[in-house]
Order: structure tokens, then sequence, then C-alpha cells
């Protein structure tokens, strides 16, 4: 199996995971928030591998400031500054509440998937 495909196989699986943590689990919150957003920083992190064989210290410092960006457009309120819908894909996106905690969590999901990577799936190669 090429590596592309495996990180897109490992991709979807996160995915098809995220979309069960936001459909099934919506009054768990701590599963919703903390752990959602562990996995979508490693979502984006495999994902990026599975389209090129980006150098993995580069990539996942720019996964990590990315998830930051993301939750700086919360603080600011973002989506409701550009009108989207309350409830929309894109307004769901994107958020609407800043937290700290949110950051350690795309912190620990972008070491722990570039750990998995460097460590188990590329062998050493940092």
């Amino acid at each position: 199996m090429s590596a592309r495909l495996r990180y897109a196989l490992i991709a979807i699986a996160i995915f098809i995971i995220e979309v069960i943590i936001a459909i099934r689990l919506v009054d768990l919150s701590f599963i919703r928030g903390s752990v959602g957003d562990f996995l979508v920083v490693a979502l984006i992190y495999f994902f990026m591998l599975s389209l090129k064989d980006w150098p993995r210290k580069s990539l996942a410092l720019w996964v990590f400031v990315f998830a930051c960006l993301v939750e700086i457009t919360q603080y600011f309120h973002l989506a409701d500054m550009l009108g989207l819908r309350r409830g929309s894909v894109i307004y769901i996106l994107l958020g609407n509440v800043f937290s700290w905690q949110d950051i350690a969590m795309y912190l620990l999901g972008t070491w722990a998937a570039y750990g998995v990577d460097v460590k188990c799936l590329n062998q050493g190669k940092a």
C-alpha cells in the first residue's frame, strides 16, 4: 500500500469518527468539544500527507497555526460578522466560541498525529 493511500485511509477513518461524534454524541460536551478538537487537527495533518509528502515538522507547525487562526476567528465572532446562518455547515466549521482549552487540544492533537506518523507510520522520518 502506498504511503499516500495509507494517510488517506487514516484521514477517512478520523473523518468518520468526527461525524459520529457530531451526530451521535451531541450531549457529551467533553467528547464533542475536546476529543473533536484533538481529532480535527490529526485529520488535517493526515489529509495533507495524503496529498503530498510534506516535511513533517513544518506540516505539524502549520496545521497547529491554522487551527489557532480558526480559533482566533471564533474570538472575533467571524461567523456572525459574515452573517452566516446559525447551524449551517460553514457556521459550525468556523465555530463561534473561543477557548484556550481548544488551543490546548489542537496542540495535543497535532503533537500526537506527528508522533504517530514519525514513530509508527513513517519510521522516523521527521
